[in-house]
């Protein structure tokens, strides 16, 4: 591979990275960036996910202020999948822990740094945005789960609450 064909195959591959144990806010920004409809996109101001994240962006990023949801997606689709992934997981991450999300006994769901995000906090997280998320269960994890199969189902993707 020459060098244009390496660049060329790292924009294309390099989506969701382990960097910072931030997978799971990689891949939001990263899904945040292929919504074109703008519907969606605007339904995402009513919730206070929204506001914290262009919040603690602005903060963090300093000379990349943003107004709102939009304009931040926007940047954020401008730039290389790994330069994405570098600022916006540190950032969500942050905003996660702002947000003082709760889980479903009432437990915080703050996050230190590099720490696992486990379901319950992408749960809480993207619901703080207005969508919904189901948690995904291997059919090869069902026995230990005393789970039958016919039971599992794969997350809602897309999904939002008007």
């Amino acid at each position: 591979m020459n060098e244009t064909e390496i660049l060329d195959s790292l924009n294309h591959t390099a989506l969701t990275t382990g960097a910072g144990a931030n997978c799971f806010f990689q891949g939001f920004i990263h899904t945040l960036c292929y919504l074109h409809d703008s519907k969606i996109v605007e339904s995402m101001n009513k919730y206070p996910g929204t506001a914290k994240l262009i919040e603690v962006f602005n903060r963090k990023v300093p000379g990349c202020e943003v107004s709102n949801i939009k304009d931040l997606i926007t940047l954020a689709s401008a730039m290389h999948p790994l330069e994405r992934e570098l600022i916006f997981g540190p950032v969500m991450r942050d905003t996660l822990n702002e947000l003082n999300l709760k889980g479903p006994s009432g437990e915080s769901l703050s996050l230190e740094k590099d720490s696992i995000i486990y379901p319950p906090h992408a749960i809480a997280f993207v619901h703080a945005f207005g969508f919904s998320f189901d948690e995904y269960t291997h059919k090869n994890d069902s026995e230990s789960m005393n789970m039958p199969i016919k039971e599992l189902q794969p997350a809602q993707v897309g999904d939002y609450y008007s």
